[in-house]
């Protein structure tokens, strides 16, 4: 069943995903075809906040190697 994921990346990490089609993620409950929302957020003190941009992927491909830490995956996405 293809699940959808909401994942919140902080500016720098959002602008370094924007130009690339990949992303290392813990494993967790991540599959072949879902889809993930990322959004851009700020944190101001102790509240987290929105700033507007978001970009919507599905998983094209989990690669699990060896080079990686245990429990994460790097994820293959197509951009929609």
């Amino acid at each position: 069943m293809v699940n959808t994921h909401e994942i919140n990346l902080s500016t720098t990490a959002f602008n370094r995903f924007v130009n690339s089609d990949y992303v290392i993620l813990q494993s967790g409950e991540i599959e072949a075809n879902d889809y993930i929302l990322f959004k851009q957020v700020e944190t101001i003190e102790t509240q987290v906040k929105e700033t507007g941009l978001y970009r919507m992927t599905q998983v094209k491909e989990l690669i699990q190697d060896e080079g990686l830490k245990p429990g994460y995956v790097l994820v293959i996405v197509n951009k929609m």
